[in-house]
């Protein structure tokens, strides 16, 4: 079996395991819900995602109360969801609620903002509403550079997608400024083979286009896309 199967299983196991010794609606049988969502979304299996995560979400709703902080996870795993099916409206929605929980529940600019902020960022690019794209990658960013100081190396996804934003409304400098820091603090962070320095390629290959000079373009574009040939995941 690989990783994801032997995953499947051993989540599987536990959800029985759980529900026979506390209950279908018991707290913890959500919790092998949520990880059971998220194996099948990685796996592209969105319906069998959706009803994991909606399982879990009425479980703790029940359990815990319509605020509990524990449901930011399933919404915001909801907002995943959505966002690769093309349904925009529901993933704005989803993320919306995982913001406002967390926010309500440990302040507004808890790191755990990060990846709903970023998701949301992501899902209104798609939608091409590029200046609310624009703010969400921001709040990702301050909510994260203020809690683990302006080195972290996972801000370097906010830039990315700060830059790329910043291209559509226009603001050239702006985005080659995203982008370069963008790509320091991934190649210090993750290293040179990561996917998300890939990405700060991309966006310095996009802001050299947008600036004129085709060759400098090629080039970085060309080896963000060796780099993403490698097998890894596009984070933007």
């Amino acid at each position: 079996l690989g990783h994801a199967d032997e995953a499947r299983s051993e989540y599987t196991r536990a959800l029985t395991v759980w529900q026979n010794a506390l209950g279908p609606n018991h707290p913890q049988v959500a919790r092998a819900l949520n990880n059971l969502g998220n194996i099948a979304n990685d796996a592209g299996r969105y319906d069998e995602a959706e009803s994991y995560f909606l399982r879990a979400v009425h479980i703790w709703e029940a359990a815990l109360g319509p605020h509990a902080v524990t449901l930011s996870m399933p919404f915001s795993n909801l907002g995943i969801v959505a966002s690769r099916r093309g349904e925009l409206e529901k993933a704005r929605e989803y993320y919306g609620k995982a913001i406002a929980i967390i926010a309500a529940a440990r302040g507004p600019e808890h790191p755990s903002l990060f990846s709903p902020y970023h998701g949301l960022g992501s899902v209104e690019f798609t939608a091409k509403q590029y200046q609310a794209s624009f703010d969400s990658y921001r709040q990702a960013l301050t909510v994260l550079e203020k809690s683990a100081g302006p080195s972290h190396p996972e801000l370097s996804l906010a830039l990315c997608g700060m830059a790329k934003a910043s291209l559509e409304l226009n603001q050239v400098a702006a985005a080659q400024s995203y982008a370069e820091r963008a790509r320091a603090l991934a190649e210090k962070g993750f290293g040179p083979e990561h996917p998300v320095f890939a990405d700060s390629l991309r966006r310095l290959g996009d802001v050299a286009l947008a600036q004129g000079d085709p060759a400098k373009a090629v080039a970085l574009l060309e080896r963000a896309v060796r780099l993403r040939q490698s097998g890894h995941e596009d984070p933007s």
